[in-house]
């Protein structure tokens, strides 16, 4: 995996624009273009290689309680692949997942409370809640299970993380210096696209070749969706 900090991708956007220190493009637009380019980039690649960016986390869920709000991870969460209770046995039997969190709170409203020695029919959603307040956006994680448990139970969810925001020049991307190229370069078009006669030249050709790039690089280490940590678990 590459190591390169913002700083070092902005510098390599910059000679590509032949302006090595900010004049037009400030550093906080390159910024921008280089979070945008690495937002998708970060999931092309994701989509060619799944078992990048996935993670686990432990938590112990309090009973009695219709959900539980993930605070502590460290990371956002792109998706929940699988969700394990682990207060019986390591490694713990796999939850079965809702067909959408309205009905998962109809069966939570439907269906006595759990026994604490049994998860029979324990199932669970997932939701992102967005909240504004005073301008600020604030993103809340939370995953709920029904029939609701009467006691605490160990949980360990399997998760996909979502792009990271590269907020300091110190901060990486974690990806292979092969997508970094089309990173840098996508950005370099996009700070180009800015001007108002703007000339491209062969930035959309040596982009081109990046991703060609890329896929022929990834391609051996594609796997199936259900390439996931913990996948025989049952």
């Amino acid at each position: 995996m590459s190591n390169s900090a913002r700083s070092a991708l902005r510098t390599k956007v910059r000679n590509l624009l032949n302006e090595p220190t900010a004049g037009f493009w400030s550093d906080a637009v390159l910024n921008d273009f280089l979070q945008n380019a690495y937002d998708h980039y970060y999931r092309e690649y994701v989509e060619l290689n799944p078992e990048h960016g996935r993670r686990y986390h432990d938590f112990t869920y309090t009973g009695s309680a219709e959900y539980t709000d993930l605070t502590t991870t460290g990371y956002d969460i792109e998706q929940i692949l699988q969700v394990e209770d682990r207060t019986d046995s390591q490694p713990g039997s796999l939850l079965e997942q809702s067909d959408s969190l309205g009905q998962l709170i109809r069966d939570a409203n439907e269906y006595a409370a759990l026994s604490v020695t049994s998860n029979t029919g324990f199932k669970w959603a997932f939701e992102k809640i967005e909240s504004i307040s005073s301008g600020v956006v604030t993103v809340t994680e939370r995953i709920y299970f029904a029939p609701v448990p009467t006691a605490a139970r160990s949980i360990r969810i399997h998760v996909q993380c979502a792009p990271q925001v590269l907020s300091g020049d110190t901060y990486t991307t974690g990806l292979p210096e092969f997508v970094e190229r089309c990173i840098i370069l996508m950005a370099a078009m996009d700070a180009r696209l800015m001007e108002l006669n703007p000339n491209l030249g062969n930035l959309p050709m040596l982009l081109e070749q990046a991703e060609q790039r890329m896929y022929r690089h990834t391609r051996p280490v594609k796997r199936g969706p259900m390439s996931i940590l913990y996948e025989d678990l049952n």
